[in-house]
């Protein structure tokens, strides 16, 4: 199913079954029957500022929320780059999309499927309208005035607590070096994983200094 491979390698045959299997719309998906260029640019904002998700243009639904009723699609004429600039310039900070069409079988018409991220600079910001989207009851939902705040305390505090993290592993490792390895002036290697920043990720092995005095 769609959400189960690489962007790269849906098909058709994803679109169709998710329909099949009428998967309702969700905070991570949203059918739209109709393509606007400019419209798209809120609906990214959105799933940029929640958890990411999928936009599966030319497929309309049973209702809000629902399920697949019938696979349209768009005209496949669309510029495919001029869209991904639409949403470059008009998104602030920049966002990274990946855009695929996809073509219906015996018909010039295509599905148009937009994965986005889940943002990792909220809050971002519509400028084509000024406004800040959330998803929310299955829609692009305008955020409230402490919502934004609150994104940008995240932002910033997150970028602070990251910076003291690295400094505060560095130290540790260094101190927990095999004695011999800091008498010979052998410093160690601290690897940091980005999307963890809460508990402890690395931890020196002696048995790793033992494997550097062999050398």
């Amino acid at each position: 199913m769609l959400f189960d491979k690489p962007f790269s390698d849906v098909t058709f045959n994803d679109i169709q079954e998710l329909s099949d299997e009428q998967i309702e719309e969700s905070m991570i998906l949203d059918y739209k029957q109709e393509l606007n260029d400019y419209s798209i640019i809120k609906q990214v904002t959105a799933f940029s500022n929640t958890k990411g998700g999928y936009l599966v243009y030319g497929v309309a639904e049973t209702g809000k929320g629902g399920h697949p009723q019938s696979i349209n699609g768009v005209d496949s004429d669309f510029n495919k780059e001029r869209l991904e600039q639409i949403i470059l310039g008009n998104i602030i900070p920049r966002v990274s999309v990946q855009i695929k069409k996809i073509p219906i079988p015996d018909t010039d018409r295509v599905i148009l499927l937009v994965h986005i991220p889940e943002g990792q600079s909220k809050p971002y910001y519509n400028n084509q309208d000024k406004r800040y989207y959330k998803r929310y009851n299955f829609s692009a939902t305008p955020m409230d005035e402490n919502e934004v705040e609150w994104l940008y305390q995240s932002r910033f505090f997150g970028m602070s607590k990251l910076e003291r993290y690295i400094e505060e592993a560095i130290y540790s490792s260094q101190n927990k070096l095999p004695h011999e390895l800091q008498l010979h002036g052998i410093e160690g290697h601290v690897v940091v994983t980005p999307l963890k920043i809460d508990g402890q990720m690395f931890e020196p092995s002696p048995q790793f200094g033992r494997e550097l005095m062999k050398l």
